[in-house]
């Protein structure tokens, strides 16, 4: 379950799956950016299209931006 509270300060919750769970885990400060965080999913996860991974982590990035659930995805390169 993700909890959050979004852009309005209402508390907000979500069923996650163990994907997002993870991909979360990954996103935390000081941690990976969104393209780092999806490329080792892919690995750790064996998919045999890790193309697949990378588009539809990069489409729940999005949703998860849009809904206030994360403020942002770091850049390659960028500090913590």
């Amino acid at each position: 379950l993700l909890v959050f509270r979004d852009a309005d300060d209402a508390i907000q919750f979500s069923e996650i799956n163990a994907f997002t769970a993870r991909l979360l885990t990954l996103l935390e400060p000081g941690a990976l950016a969104g393209r780092a965080a999806l490329e080792r999913i892919a690995i750790e996860s064996r998919h045999p299209d890790p193309a697949l991974i990378l588009q539809a982590g990069g489409a729940l990035l999005d949703d998860l931006r849009a809904r206030g659930a994360i403020l942002g995805i770091r850049q390659p390169g960028e500090g913590a």
